[in-house]
């Protein structure tokens, strides 16, 4: 079983749908690339904590609390070098996990040290060549309405903010991998590239998968071995999926992750800690591009 009665899931995995997990182990074989990466402390010395954000304009080289069109709460960080005039910046939408679901809604909740994994915590190199999206959600990620809000965002992003609609990228950790997979495979036109990171599988996502939805979307997978929370077997079902439906995919699979900081009984939940500590993600984001569109 990859998520249901676990405590991380409990309150907030209900949508305007009702999410079934898939929940047959299955006997398909894995095709990842094994890291051994066993660095806890280095981890937790290199993630250090951001000012918490405040509601405003934004501006270059902040991060602020802002509310979108549809009443959707989310952070924005706009680059230090960003301008509204020069070369169009390519964006991140970051998904949250369940772990911050919880009311009273504040999207400044997201920024921890490395508890949500919101990625602006990241290496600057990361940071400084992004407009990063944080939203905040209460229902999951998985339904129609959250789809809805989502787009609405990106929407609201690409009218009001210098950003270039072929550079549209999605990650997100645990209930929010979830979400990248499942706004992925319903709306692959509007994203470039996506890294979903220690997410579960549904039926519904395997289903559209095969039936080609991501063929034109490239994976970078993300989970730990060790994961007592979202056990890596949806990740592994996923992956193969894809690789059944000739999708470019990659899938890293860290042989040892942390627990979230202050969360030692999450064991081994925290791959986002090591991934999003990767430049070579973000180069390899970057290096996708493709024409995307306002519908689908």
């Amino acid at each position: 079983m990859e998520a249901r009665n676990n405590p991380l899931f409990s309150r907030s995995e209900r949508s305007s749908e009702e999410i079934v997990y898939d929940d047959d182990p299955g006997t398909g074989e894995m095709s990842c690339e094994i890291v051994d990466d066993d660095h806890d402390a280095e981890l937790q010395t290199n993630h250090q904590l951001l000012p918490t954000p405040q509601p405003g304009d934004p501006a270059p080289g902040i991060q602020v609390v802002r509310q979108a069109s549809t009443g959707l709460g989310y952070l924005l960080h706009l680059p230090k070098a960003y301008d509204t005039i020069g070369e169009a910046w390519p964006l991140l939408i970051f998904l949250h996990g369940a772990g911050e679901s919880a009311p009273p809604y504040n999207p400044a909740s997201l920024v921890s040290l490395g508890l949500s994994g919101c990625p602006t915590h990241q290496p600057a190199e990361m940071e400084d060549r992004f407009v990063v999206a944080s939203p905040q959600t209460g229902e999951g990620w998985s339904g129609k309405n959250a789809h809805a809000a989502v787009l609405d965002l990106l929407d609201d992003l690409l009218r009001d903010h210098n950003l270039d609609c072929c550079r549209i990228y999605l990650t997100g950790v645990s209930m929010g991998g979830s979400g990248v997979w499942s706004l992925a495979t319903e709306h692959p036109s509007r994203f470039t590239a996506v890294a979903p990171v220690c997410g579960f599988s549904t039926p519904r996502i395997v289903m559209r998968i095969a039936e080609g939805a991501l063929k034109t979307v490239p994976v970078w997978n993300f989970h730990g071995a060790n994961d007592e929370v979202v056990p890596p077997i949806g990740s592994n079902r996923l992956v193969d999926a894809c690789k059944k439906a000739g999708v470019d995919v990659q899938y890293t699979l860290y042989a040892h992750s942390p627990p979230p900081p202050g969360y030692p009984s999450y064991r081994g939940h925290a791959s986002w800690m090591q991934a999003y500590s990767d430049p070579e993600l973000w180069a390899w984001l970057l290096s996708k591009t493709k024409n995307t569109t306002t519908s689908q």
